[in-house]
């Protein structure tokens, strides 16, 4: 899939495939709320996929909210800082 990325330093164009596409598309939909691994199937390496698309220019914000229950803790919940708008008709 290709996306139109506008960061402080101005628009790209970024083709991106498999895991990190969709995550970029729930990243998008999740709009303020955010996405975190608690929303995702166990198993993916959610901050990897993060690394991938921040390394090629997606700004990408990590929070730390509080886990309830019996495993306390926090967990990361990751929003998009970058304007990120897909390409209609881009390769995909």
């Amino acid at each position: 899939m290709e996306f139109r990325v506008t960061t402080k330093d101005g628009d790209q164009r970024l083709k991106v495939t498999g895991r990190s596409a969709w995550l970029l598309s729930l990243l998008l939909k999740a709009g303020d709320e955010g996405l975190s691994a608690r929303q995702l199937p166990a198993g993916l390496r959610l901050a990897g996929y993060v690394h991938n698309l921040r390394k090629a220019g997606v700004a990408i914000r990590t929070s730390y909210e509080a886990n309830d229950g019996s495993y306390g803790g926090a967990h990361g919940v990751y929003r998009l800082e970058s304007a990120v708008l897909p390409i209609e008709g881009g390769e995909g």
